[in-house]
């Protein structure tokens, strides 16, 4: 694997707001500074793997619909999902660690489908509850259609993204396996330096990252918006 993706983040703390300030400013700067490397990491690191997915449905011309009464062609959103796990099974795919992520237009559409998604049947969980907008993007505890379901807001759209019918409109669901993709990651180097032009200190610091893909066939893409 070749280590050569990088970001960076800089900010102030400004000796006023350091002195007099109830808040603790340099803490919250370096939790924003933290999320947004986070964040691009994830953007960057998801759209290289959907662009190396073996199995792909739809495309960025002609999106699938996906939503609670698709047109005919289209999918529900658990549809979807089942046809996703079908292809891995056909690929040969183990079924312990799959992973399905979409964007909160997906899982709104997925609350909507069917109330059966509350019942243990349908996902495993004893308590059988979505929970979108967790921290940790995760939207149950249990599985959906075999896969570990998450929300991300750093998956690729195009014009408006997927609540729309229109062809030049869409976002991507992706779906895999754990042993698709290897990453590694590191914040190489961290400083702090007077800042020459105020009364504050600089804190900068650079993220180093690389990403392989190791089988694309556990690895899905679909290009959708809800249709007419």
């Amino acid at each position: 694997m070749v280590v050569d993706k990088a970001n960076k983040f800089a900010y102030k703390v400004d000796d006023i707001e350091a002195k007099h300030s109830h808040v603790n400013w340099e803490s919250l700067a370096s939790e924003r500074a933290s999320f947004k490397i986070k964040d691009a990491f994830d953007s960057e690191v998801l759209t290289y793997m959907a662009g190396q997915a073996q199995t792909i449905v739809g495309s960025t011309a002609s999106p699938t619909a996906v939503r609670v009464s698709p047109p005919t062609g289209g999918f529900s959103p658990l549809n979807i999902m089942a046809r996703l796990n079908r292809k891995f099974d056909e690929l040969n795919v183990p079924t312990d660690g799959r992973w399905f992520v979409a964007g909160p237009f997906f899982w709104e559409q997925m609350q909507q489908e069917e109330s059966r998604l509350m019942q243990v049947n349908q996902t495993g969980d004893a308590k059988s509850q979505m929970r979108t907008g967790m921290w940790n993007g995760k939207v149950i505890e249990g599985d959906i259609r075999g896969f570990s379901c998450y929300m991300s807001n750093s998956l690729t759209t195009g014009g408006i993204g997927p609540d729309s019918s229109a062809s030049t409109d869409y976002g991507i669901l992706l779906a895999g396996h754990m042993s698709s993709t290897a990453t590694v990651s590191q914040i190489a180097k961290t400083e702090t330096f007077r800042d020459p032009d105020s009364f504050a200190d600089v804190v900068r610091g650079l993220h180093l990252y690389g990403r392989k893909t190791l089988r694309q066939d556990a690895l899905a893409v679909v290009y959708y918006n809800r249709g007419a």
